[in-house]
């Protein structure tokens, strides 16, 4: 089944009504997404260390990483291709699992190399579990793709909230039954796995693999651009939680960790949602016209700020006064670390949408380049602030989303610059 989209107009107007409506339903399934797992760290934090929580949050962001590299960039390939065959997709679906399998030999590899250092010793355990999921993150992304096309973002934030509160309900009776930073490792997995299921085995998301074609060479051209924009980002995302653990280690870790995931949860119930409506919005915007699909980044993307960037700022300054007094004192620093976290996020809402619009109405190769300039203009004030621990950290990405800002701002006035016969 190839759900038919190409008929649907694309007006600035109309498209950022779907898109609200679109990263409405997102942002309530991750809404549901990031509360109920919610109470298994609380237990966690509350009984555990900084440093048993830190060796956790190291092996999530190795996961992380070879997780967007087993996606392999399915899911705005899909989700902004508008005439994607059936039988494309099943030879999508199959490329994903084979890389999906190899790239978990890599985590397992780099979970061995990081448990060589002091202190990190049960790392390898925790990658070993965490990964098992990532094989699937391709092909369930596939399927994904097809909901996402057809605007069914209720359909997607149901699914993956029920996967969710699967994985929450195995977690919790962990954690109540003392096992300590093993029951967020458990809910994690069960929650991912449970939720790739949920999509792509589904009648309308289920897509049979094809083991013995090939991917045409257009397709496999954008996935590359798209795999490698998304793994430096995802790089840019991590790479301070990697040094840090590496570094200053797991205790200063676990600090930084809390203080970002306050940050996360904000950027995964607003920014995210705003982020893969828009691909699927401006891939239809795009069979219109360039000067539709500009008009539509721009309206958007002033939307996303008006409405998230305060958000940030209040979660950033309530959370510096609620961590410590919920978690303790010890925990005080994570609570100055998401307050100028949270600043940086609200720094970020103002140009978050322009690598979508940049992949969607330039080249997926624009967009690698773009996120090239990016990353390093985020990580490098982090890790200079390193010197001065993971306050310092936290100071340096935000000076890193400033400059941010003016690297999409350069790439942007390109984008304004394309000539559109249609409009001329």
């Amino acid at each position: 089944m190839v759900v038919d989209i190409a008929g649907r107009s694309a007006t600035p107007g109309r498209g950022n009504r779907e898109l609200l409506a679109g990263a409405r339903w997102l942002s309530i399934g991750a809404a549901a997404n990031r509360s109920l797992p919610m109470l298994v760290l609380f237990i966690v934090l509350a009984t555990g260390t900084p440093a048993e929580y830190g060796a956790y949050a190291l092996a999530l962001a190795i996961v992380a990483l070879f997780t967007v590299a087993g996606e392999g960039g399915m899911t705005i390939l899909t989700t902004s291709s508008t005439n994607l065959s059936h039988a494309t997709e099943r030879l999508l679906a199959a490329r994903a699992l084979r890389q999906g399998a190899a790239f978990y030999v890599g985590i397992c590899a780099t979970g061995f190399a990081v448990s060589q250092f002091s202190d990190l010793d049960i790392v390898l355990s925790y990658v070993a579990v965490l990964g098992v999921t990532v094989p699937f993150a391709g092909y369930s992304a596939v399927g994904l793709g097809r909901y996402q096309r057809a605007g069914a973002f209720r359909s997607v934030a149901v699914r993956q909230t029920i996967g969710t509160s699967l994985g929450v309900v195995v977690g919790l009776s962990m954690a109540l039954a003392g096992a300590g930073v093993w029951s967020l490792v458990a809910q994690a997995t069960i929650s991912t796995a449970a939720s790739y299921c949920l999509v792509a085995l589904s009648r309308e998301g289920r897509v049979a693999p094809d083991l013995r074609g090939r991917v045409e060479p257009t397709e496999r051209g954008a996935l590359r651009f798209a795999v490698w924009s998304n793994l430096v980002g995802a790089v840019g995302r991590r790479t301070d939680d990697l040094l840090i653990g590496l570094v200053l280690g797991p205790a200063a870790l676990g600090l930084y960790a809390v203080g970002y995931r306050v940050l996360t949860i904000l950027t995964e119930l607003g920014l995210h949602p705003a982020e893969r409506v828009s691909v699927a919005q401006l891939g239809k915007a795009r069979t219109e016209s360039v000067h539709t699909g500009i008009a539509l980044l721009r309206r958007s993307q002033i939307g996303v700020m008006r409405l998230i960037g305060p958000v940030f700022v209040l979660a950033g300054v309530g959370s510096a006064f609620v961590i410590p007094v919920v978690l303790g004192s010890e925990w005080r620093q994570a609570g100055i670390c998401s307050l100028i976290l949270c600043l940086a996020g609200a720094i970020q809402s103002t140009y978050n949408l322009t690598f979508a619009g940049i992949y969607t109405l330039q080249t997926p190769a624009r967009s690698f380049r773009y996120q090239l300039a990016l990353i390093p203009a985020l990580l490098v004030p982090a890790l200079v602030g390193m010197v001065w621990g993971i306050v310092g950290a936290a100071a340096g990405y935000a000076l890193g989303s400033v400059c941010g800002a003016v690297v999409a701002w350069l790439f942007r006035r390109e984008l304004r610059r394309i000539d559109d016969p249609a409009h001329a």
